[in-house]
């Protein structure tokens, strides 16, 4: 599943830590390109963040997202936002849920979720964090990435002016996981490219264990209704295709 390992950056203070790459294996590679036309549609369209802007109106994610998970209620998307994004079943694209158990098979991890990341163009982006702890997996959080080859940026916590800045050039079927205590020491972001005219989208392994859906604002109602009729449309229509390939998967993977 996995190909090509690399550690690009490790060290042991305070804990063992490493940035780690991979290339995901053409069969998965493409059946998951194949997926993305039907998926895509499914993600909330940059949702409202409930933190103010300096400028102080609220803010919009600059990117489409979605979390799928059968077991955990939601997930926070940032640490600075209560907006709690509503789990989405893997029941319309089983061939997530089979990845989601391959993935845990291969790295020895328990990951309960995986977070879907769509940025429309080199203009979406995401800036530097680091991510929530809470759903941090056993060993870390690893990220596929599918479509434009895009900045993966990594710098160093409370580098204000990220003079410390490391540039990954993450391609279509890179892998990259952030391993230990890697995240308490470095963010990481995905900072705007205007040049870049295709799309990427990006899905992080998440292991979330407690139920999230009570933690769910009322802010974030409007959110929350308005992919309710969004899952009902994408269930019917991916449900018997999206079952057939991941049969097809199966066998060819």
């Amino acid at each position: 599943m996995l190909q090509d390992h690399k550690v690009l950056m490790s060290g042991i203070a305070p804990e063992p830590w490493s940035l780690e790459t991979f290339r995901l294996h053409p069969e998965w590679t493409k059946h998951l390109t194949a997926l993305l036309p039907s998926l895509i549609p499914c993600l909330d369209k940059r949702p409202l963040l409930e933190y103010t802007a300096p400028n102080g109106h609220k803010t919009r994610a600059r990117r489409d997202v979605a979390f799928f998970s059968d077991t955990a209620g939601g997930y926070q998307l940032s640490k600075l936002s209560s907006l709690v994004s509503k789990s989405r079943s893997f029941k319309p694209f089983p061939l997530l849920a089979y990845l989601l158990r391959e993935m845990n098979e291969v790295l020895g991890e328990g990951y309960t979720g995986i977070i879907v990341n769509h940025y429309e163009n080199g203009w979406r982006s995401i800036g530097p964090h680091s991510d929530n702890p809470k759903g941090n997996g056993l060993h870390g959080v690893v990220t596929i990435s599918l479509g434009a080859t895009r900045i993966y940026r990594v710098s160093k916590v409370g580098d204000i002016d990220q003079k410390s800045v490391f540039d990954l050039h993450m391609e279509h079927g890179d892998v990259v996981l952030m391993k230990g205590a890697f995240q308490k020491l470095y963010h990481h972001s995905v900072p705007p490219e205007e040049h870049v005219m295709l799309p990427r989208t990006s899905l992080t392994f998440r292991r979330v264990i407690e139920d999230t859906k009570e933690a769910t604002k009322e802010s974030t109602k409007e959110s929350n209704t308005q992919f309710n009729s969004t899952e009902q449309t994408c269930a019917k229509q991916t449900l018997g295709g999206e079952q057939t390939s991941a049969k097809k998967a199966k066998r060819e993977i």
